[in-house]
């Protein structure tokens, strides 16, 4: 493990991928993990492995075959419309009275999902019901979906109001780290529902 983790990075010197590194990377640490700790030792760290895979960055573009673009596009929209908001959508551009508004690949959602999946698959670990444990990772993709499209309109009506030049300010990606908030929140409610109520362990008898 160790050796081919070093060959692919050697290998991303050459090529430049930058992905090939991060994958050897991540090759080579189970590898030093069972040189240095053992089996049982590493075995033991599969879920911090596991979490370690989700920190590999994914392409951006990547939300365009999930149809995330769309989806977001399509949320706004309606939500729009039930604001009595005059909005005309064709693919994934919005077009309003006096502005014209674009879901690009940076707004996808791909980042909040991947961070959302990540969440939920560290939550699952302290979750002991098998069925409130499945409830939290399928929670995963519609909370950052609907995060998403929270984020997206927010942009929009501050656009209308405050003018587009706030998209150039550090809102446009802040707003993205604090919509992320609210899908730690309801992962967090899942997972603390679970703990509260988990059947207590019997008494042993005197």
């Amino acid at each position: 493990l160790i050796g081919l983790g070093l060959a692919l990075s050697a290998i991303d010197i050459g090529v430049q991928t930058h992905y090939l590194g991060i994958l050897g990377l991540f090759i080579a640490a189970p590898g030093v993990a069972l040189a240095v700790l053992g089996v049982r030792r590493t075995i033991a760290l599969r879920y911090a492995f596991v979490v370690a895979l989700m920190m590999i960055p994914v392409p951006f573009t990547l939300g365009t075959p999930l149809m995330l673009r769309d989806i977001t596009a399509v949320g706004v929209e309606q939500l729009l419309h039930a604001g009595k908001v005059s909005v005309f959508r064709e693919g994934t551009v919005l077009q309003l009275a006096e502005h014209t508004f674009i879901v690009a690949d940076a707004c996808s959602g791909l980042s909040t999902l991947y961070a959302s999946i990540a969440m939920a698959l560290i939550l699952t670990v302290h979750t002991k019901v098998t069925w409130r444990r499945l409830a939290i990772l399928c929670a995963a993709l519609p909370l950052a979906i609907a995060a998403n499209i929270l984020r997206v309109l927010l942009l929009v009506v501050v656009s209308l109001v405050f003018g587009s030049e706030l998209l150039e300010t550090p809102i446009h990606e802040g707003s993205g780290v604090a919509v992320f908030f609210l899908v730690i929140i309801g992962l967090g409610a899942l997972a603390g529902s679970a703990r509260g109520r988990e059947p207590a362990p019997a008494a042993r008898p005197s």
